[in-house]
């Protein structure tokens, strides 16, 4: 894609913005789970979005074919595009490796993720496992800038816009014939450095490419190691997450149906067989 250049004053000024937006990320959570986001956040020496978004991202794959339903006559694929922004040396890496471990933990025959390659490979990553996949990328400009490679490259932007919308995918290919995917949930996670964001935000407005992401741009934290060796003495018996997620994943297989009512407080989760 096309990326304009950012100069240093607006680089900065789009930083400190950003910066200056206060998530309360324990309203997207129970109490449980975001105990566990704070614990392991300041074990790690991150922001809590460094944990939350990618863990928002998991549970959406997990969930399969699962619909969300937000109103009397409105439904959604759940289906998420994950995007957290931090300079080097926040340790995004750990944080987003925290999550996929987890994910990871749970047993299929094929990968969960897929981390690069072509179309066709991605169409068929997803038929080999349930028609759904999270896509991960430590560094999100590898692949937003493979979508200019070779003459498919607007294509392949399309194709990553009608993903988001969880519609039928047919594709002709030249070794496994015409593939189809009648239920596609494509979800992704991804981490990138301000000034590529800066950019991406820039260049991507007018097709509703950006505005697809939930994108999370957190002040930094730095962590005293004092500060984790008294959490760690001080631990408490946190939520066995991998088992809540593993949970999550096997029920979905079901298709259920997830309904969710807007609270001041939250979000309150019913569920019904679809």
């Amino acid at each position: 894609a096309n990326m304009s250049i950012v100069d240093d004053a607006e680089y900065k000024n789009a930083l400190h913005s950003c910066w200056s937006i206060e998530t309360d990320f324990a309203k997207w959570f129970p109490d449980e789970i975001a105990e566990w986001i704070q614990y392991q956040s300041t074990i790690l020496g991150v922001a809590q979005p460094y944990l939350s978004i990618p863990l928002l991202v998991a549970v959406s794959y997990c969930s399969h074919q699962c619909s969300v339903t937000a109103g009397a006559n409105h439904t959604e694929p759940l289906i998420l595009y994950g995007l957290v922004v931090g300079r080097s040396g926040t340790n995004k890496s750990a944080a987003l490796h925290k999550i996929l471990d987890i994910v990871k933990s749970i047993e299929v025959s094929e990968s969960h993720t897929f981390e690069s390659g072509t179309m066709e490979g991605l169409l068929v990553a997803m038929r080999e496992n349930e028609e759904s996949i999270l896509a991960v990328y430590d560094e999100f400009s590898s692949f937003y800038d493979s979508l200019d490679k070779g003459t498919a490259g607007k294509c392949e932007k399309s194709r990553f816009l009608t993903l988001y919308n969880g519609k039928p995918w047919s594709k002709k290919t030249k070794t496994n014939g015409t593939m189809e995917i009648d239920s596609p949930r494509y979800n992704m996670l991804a981490f990138t450095q301000p000034s590529y964001a800066v950019q991406f935000a820039k260049t991507n407005t007018s097709d509703g490419f950006y505005q697809r992401f939930l994108l999370s741009v957190p002040k930094e934290r730095f962590v005293k190691f004092n500060d984790k060796r008294e959490c760690l003495n001080n631990k408490k018996e946190l939520l066995d997450l991998e088992s809540v997620i593993k949970r999550i994943y096997e029920a979905a297989e079901t298709k259920w149906s997830w309904s969710l009512l807007m609270r001041p407080t939250g979000f309150m989760n019913s569920y019904t067989m679809k």
